[in-house]
């Protein structure tokens, strides 16, 4: 909830100040409020912290990364996309088991200082060695497949709709309903996947292999989108996300049968690939540039609400 309460404050303060000053102070925020669970004694105490290291995390993760790669890139976006958020399923992957062990022999409040100060030591260095908001901020042009038909310091200009204007038209409404409920059906699905497959009988062992297949394959999912979206457009990206996410919910109703509780992990990885590259690059394609920050940050507050609803 905080998290969705903070993106359209942060998308109004990276319009005045550097993008390095604002995922700078939200990764302090993060990496702070990791350490500090470490200090709580009483269920209150997470919930307040929680309040903070949500607000931080909107500053540093999906929202400002779509924002900067909307700005670098005019062609190729959504493979750019694709492979930035590809990040999210390598380091589930890597972290995991040593999140693990390190639970097993130091304990949670260690874990707690210790992943909290990973997030400060990595990112802060990276953020002000690479998160220029735009490319004139380096003298160079967005990527473009035809680099030579603008210069890099040329005037750039932003195509599209204003957030005021389109607040009153229908069509908005209706496309910030379907974030609505798409986010609503992932945030609802994907929680209880693991007690469903152990009720249908299956192992906690086949389970954890369930997740691993599905983690691999929403990485090659994002990178599949992406492609797609740059070469097919918007209509076949959503028409991929939503066949693949109905078939994927099909076989989890049969996943009884360890062959469709296989293939749902598959179809699932590829559907849900909708939370990471399918909001800013449909955000950007249906509405333009002229106001993404701020359109992108109403789209997300939608998207997380309805996954904080559908569990």
């Amino acid at each position: 909830l905080s998290v969705a309460v903070a993106l359209p404050i942060i998308s109004k303060l990276l319009r005045k100040y550097s993008a390095k000053l604002i995922i700078s102070c939200s990764i302090f925020m993060v990496a702070g409020g990791f350490s500090a669970y470490a200090l709580a004694s009483k269920s209150w105490h997470f919930y307040l912290i929680a309040l903070v290291v949500g607000a931080g995390t909107a500053g540093c993760t999906n929202m400002v990364a779509s924002l900067l790669i909307n700005n670098w890139f005019e062609d190729r976006k959504g493979f750019a996309l694709g492979v930035a958020f590809t990040g999210s399923g390598f380091g589930a992957a890597l972290i995991s088991p040593i999140m693990a062990k390190l639970l097993a022999e130091y304990g949670w409040q260690f874990s707690y200082v210790f992943w909290g100060s990973v997030i400060g030591i990595i990112c802060l260095p990276l953020t002000w060695l690479l998160a220029y908001q735009k490319p004139a901020e380096r003298g160079v042009p967005p990527y473009r497949q035809e680099q030579k038909t603008k210069a890099a310091n040329q005037t750039v200009v932003e195509t599209g709709f204003l957030l005021q204007d389109i607040k009153t038209k229908s069509f908005f409404w209706l496309y910030l309903a379907a974030m609505f409920f798409w986010s609503l059906a992932i945030g609802g699905v994907h929680i209880h996947i693991p007690a469903y497959l152990t009720d249908l009988g299956h192992s906690a062992s086949f389970v954890a292999f369930i997740y691993s297949a599905q983690a691999v394959c929403l990485i090659g999912g994002k990178l599949v989108l992406g492609v797609i979206f740059d070469e097919k457009g918007s209509r076949a990206g959503i028409l991929f996300m939503a066949s693949t996410f109905l078939l994927a919910l099909i076989c989890l109703f049969l996943s009884r049968q360890s062959v469709l509780a296989i293939l749902f992990a598959l179809l699932y990885g590829c559907g849900s690939t909708f939370t990471s590259v399918g909001i800013p690059y449909l955000a950007g394609s249906f509405f333009g540039q002229r106001d993404y920050a701020e359109i992108l940050s109403i789209v997300n507050m939608v998207y997380v609400l309805g996954a904080a609803l559908g569990p």
